[in-house]
């Protein structure tokens, strides 16, 4: 195992070259930056992929996550899927076991969620920190297989070059979901085996080497005059709920033109609008009636794109395998100041954090 470690930790470092399509083939999980899906245009699912990176609340999940997901399925009649990169600060552990429970994928966001610079200027130990740490966190207090946990998110989408991504292999994870790109890109999932070819509109980004390690990029969309932004609440669309339907379906009209998967990152703020809150239902009741259409996770596209299959044979991903929950509510002290923490099981000795994921030292 020690062999191994070491193994992946150089070709982590390896600067990365071009990518070559003849030398990068799916069938060893290398895929180039690309704007082409792997099949045909009429044989490609056109994936939506759902995202969220608040803290779980129990308000937020009664409020938005149970009656805008859990109702709806996708053509095959199976529950649609979403990607929660979950932050520690206020998170309802119990909230976050029942939306693993309900199929959907859960991430790591960090434990902190500091301002931009930090991320910035964070050593790469401290990136370990905050996204294994809160990996820990999520497996123990909402009862999760930190195995499941492979996506990840870092704040603000601030890059910090080859010690992000470096940071998130030692911390466990498999794929991307922060590097922003321009609308006009549209860009499918790809590995990080080689350079990118995606242009670094936030941060740094990388230029080493991270085999099989995969970036799903954020396709921006276009808000308010024109306005490139990553987040729908960024966009500062406002209007009538018919306008906001509108608007998210000519966005994904623009994603179906080479059907790259368009991500939605999509927060409470926004939706505690009620003409927008109207407006995304609407948008989510459409894609629904769209037979080759499917609302997914970023997990569901990553597996797609390592055995792309005709939208006649797709399927979704099956959901996971149900973990118990025996909910406690936990007043703990942080740094002298009392936190309450909704956990599945018994209270740690005090509120978690940086260096203390598990909470047991004082």
């Amino acid at each position: 195992m020690k062999v191994l470690l070491c193994f992946a930790a150089v070709v982590a470092v390896a600067f990365a070259a071009a990518c070559d399509v003849e030398n990068c083939k799916i069938e060893d999980e290398c895929v180039c930056t690309s704007r082409s899906s792997p099949l045909p245009l009429e044989d490609t699912p056109q994936f939506v992929m759902l995202t969220f990176d608040d803290a779980v609340t129990r308000y937020i999940y009664d409020t938005y996550y149970q009656t805008l997901l859990l109702p709806r399925t996708n053509p095959d009649n199976k529950t649609i899927g979403a990607t929660f990169f979950v932050p520690h600060e206020y998170s309802d552990y119990e909230a976050v076991n029942q939306l693993y429970n309900a199929g959907f994928e859960i991430g790591t966001h960090s434990i902190t969620k500091d301002l931009a610079s930090y991320w910035e200027k964070a050593s790469e130990d401290t990136l370990v920190q905050e996204f294994k740490g809160q990996k820990e966190i999520i497996a123990k207090f909402a009862n999760i297989p930190e195995e499941h946990i492979k996506g990840v998110r870092t704040p603000h989408f601030q890059l910090a070059g080859n010690k992000t991504f470096t940071a998130y292999v030692k911390a466990g994870c498999n794929y991307d979901s922060s590097w922003t790109s321009l609308p006009k890109d549209k860009l499918f999932p790809y590995t990080l085996d080689h350079v990118s070819t995606q242009e670094c509109l936030i941060g740094e980004c990388p230029t080493v080497s991270v085999p099989k390690f995969w970036v799903a990029p954020i396709n921006d969309l276009v808000g308010e005059n024109g306005i490139n932004c990553n987040t729908i609440y960024g966009c500062q669309k406002n209007g009538t709920a018919e306008e906001i339907e509108k608007w998210l379906l000519s966005e994904l009209e623009k994603s179906y033109k080479n059907r790259a998967p368009m991500k939605l990152l999509v927060n409470s703020v926004w939706l505690s609008d009620e003409q927008n809150l109207k407006g995304f239902e609407g948008f989510l009741d459409a894609v629904g009636e769209k037979e080759d259409h499917f609302l997914v996770s970023v997990r569901e596209v990553i597996e797609w794109m390592k055995n792309p299959v005709p939208v006649t044979q797709y399927t979704s991903l099956l959901g996971n395998v149900p973990t118990t929950c025996d909910p406690i509510t936990c007043v703990l002290d942080k740094q002298h100041e009392t936190r309450y923490m909704r956990s599945c099981v018994p209270c740690p000795r005090i509120y978690p954090w940086l260096n203390n994921p598990t909470g047991e030292v004082y």
